[in-house]
């Protein structure tokens, strides 16, 4: 008797062993065993959420400041207008100093003018008069913002609900939001990107793992493409799978920037009562979701496209490339792996203050009220461009685009202690950019 099939009879087999082995068959298949493995099962998938939940708990008021970092638009118009009044100033006092040494120096020639004549001549010739109208001309002059269109040279009004932290100072925006909207503003929308998470995890490994079955290849999210027997076309199954992952989950990922951008008090008209008053409601996920489209902008694709999928790409490439065409050391191929990753976060920090900018400035039916003044999205040459040569004077260069660089290693590093303690209960948590 076959064990695995009782019912098939085998030749030559004695009836006694049959016996034995058709009962060990049917404890595999017991009630018991099969509710064992399924608490198990679900034992581990409450671990990996609790993980998960944690890991972005931790790592949320960085995620926050960088967002707020990335959007943000900083005007140092009005540090250059007090520096030159400052040197309108010095100027005046040097010239009021040589003016008296030379009065000083001919005051034996002038002791014959009457002492009105002068005065006169002194105020005709001060030049005091003519410096500070010089630096109220240049503090009234045209200025543009960062896309080259004229605005009015006007101090714009601080209001209730902004917070007005130190330009690039990740230190400073927690510190404002922590005491503009207290504990609040330092975790609002946690559980939008906690959703985004999990469903992002769920959705790209149902997809890489459907599309891998139909390829006969191994999953590319379990077994790293460089280790597959196809590794180019794994990649090509990781990069569809997260492309499409990422413009499916787009619109609770612009829900995300907007909440973490809108206060704490904002509020949206819903209606009136039968006397009149006006009804307004609490912005939250929920109101947000219903707001937005259920797929993708048009305007949000291709920088939510490139921003899944080129710093992935550049991370896998290397690996891959040279594992199946060069043969090298396992040391030298983890110093290429680490090499990669760096890669990877170099080019996705700026793909990711394009993305962030793109979502701030699309316009849906929700409160136009922001913590922080928005820096304006020109396309992604045009605000790459912007952040390279444009804004805060231009100044800054490379800089500019990598707003917020130390809260991935923040992040990172929050990430992989978490995995650390909680190493009894699951497995290591992997640590990505």
């Amino acid at each position: 008797m076959n064990p695995n099939r009782p019912y098939v009879k085998i030749a030559g087999v004695d009836d006694d062993y049959a016996l034995s082995t058709s009962g060990n068959a049917q404890d595999v298949f017991s009630e018991d065993r099969v509710r064992a493995e399924v608490g198990e099962l679900l034992t581990t998938m409450k671990n990996t959420i609790l993980i998960k939940y944690l890991s972005t708990l931790l790592v949320h008021p960085l995620e926050i400041s960088k967002t707020i970092c990335q959007v943000q638009r900083y005007n140092l118009k009005k540090k250059k207008k007090q520096d030159l009044k400052a040197r309108d100033t010095d100027g005046v006092e040097d010239e009021d100093e040589d003016e008296e040494e030379q009065y000083e120096e001919n005051d034996t020639e002038t002791n014959d003018m009457e002492e009105h004549d002068f005065d006169d001549m002194r105020s005709y010739f001060e030049t005091n008069v003519t410096s500070l109208d010089v630096a109220q001309q240049a503090s009234r002059s045209v200025i543009t913002d960062s896309t080259g269109y004229a605005v009015e040279n006007k101090s714009r009004s601080v209001e209730s609900w902004q917070i007005s932290p130190k330009p690039f100072s990740i230190k400073s925006i927690l510190s404002c939001l922590w005491s503009k909207e207290g504990i609040r503003g330092l975790w609002k929308g946690h559980l939008t990107s906690f959703l985004h998470s999990l469903l992002s995890m769920s959705i790209e490994g149902w997809i890489s793992g459907t599309i891998s079955g139909l390829f006969s290849l191994p999953n590319p999210l379990i077994i790293p493409p460089a280790d597959s027997i196809r590794p180019f076309t794994s990649l090509a199954i990781r990069l569809c799978s997260s492309v499409t992952t990422a413009l499916l989950l787009a619109p609770l990922d612009i829900a995300r920037t907007l909440l973490i951008l809108m206060p704490l008090s904002a509020r949206r008209l819903v209606g009136t009562t039968k006397e009149g008053a006006p009804v307004v409601t609490k912005i939250g996920l929920i109101q947000c979701l219903r707001r937005l489209p259920s797929f993708c902008p048009g305007s949000l694709i291709l920088p939510t496209a490139l921003h899944s999928s080129l710093p992935l790409f550049m991370s896998q490439i290397l690996p891959v490339s040279l594992r199946n065409y060069v043969s090298l050391s396992s040391l030298t191929m983890n110093l290429v792996t680490s090499a990669s990753s760096v890669l990877q976060f170099a080019v996705q920090l700026p793909l990711e203050t394009v993305l962030r900018r793109a979502q701030a400035n699309v316009i849906y039916s929700l409160p136009p009220q922001r913590i922080v003044p928005l820096a304006k999205y020109t396309g992604i040459t045009g605000t790459i461009w912007s952040l390279l040569c444009e804004e805060d004077g231009g100044k800054l260069g490379i800089e500019g685009l990598y707003r917020g660089w130390r809260v991935g290693f923040w992040g990172a590093t929050s990430v992989w202690t978490l995995g650390l303690l909680t190493a009894p209960v699951t497995q290591p948590v992997a640590v990505e950019f």
